[in-house]
C-alpha cells in the first residue's frame, strides 16, 4: 500500500477533490473524481522518483481540468 507520507498521497489531498486509491495484486490505481489518474508500482527497494514525478503531475492536471470543467457548468 503507498503510505500517508508519500507525496502521491500528500499531491492527492492537496486537489481538494475526492480522490481514493485501489489496491491491486502489484500495482496501485489512482483515482480522483473516479478518473484514473495513474498507476504506480509497489517496491520493497525504494520506488521511481522519475516515475512518481510523473504521476503527480498527472494528478496536478487532472484537478486542474476538472476543476475548469466545473467553473464552466
Amino acid at each position: 500500500m503507498i503510505p500517508r507520507s508519500s507525496p502521491l498521497v500528500r499531491a492527492l489531498e492537496n486537489t481538494g477533490l475526492p480522490w481514493e486509491v485501489e489496491a491491486g495484486k502489484g500495482h496501485a490505481k489512482l483515482r480522483l473524481c473516479g478518473h484514473l489518474v495513474g498507476v504506480v508500482k509497489y517496491s520493497k527497494n525504494g520506488h521511481d522518483k522519475r516515475a512518481e514525478l510523473n504521476v503527480i503531475g498527472q494528478i496536478r492536471r487532472k484537478a486542474a481540468e476538472l476543476k475548469d470543467n466545473d467553473q464552466r457548468q
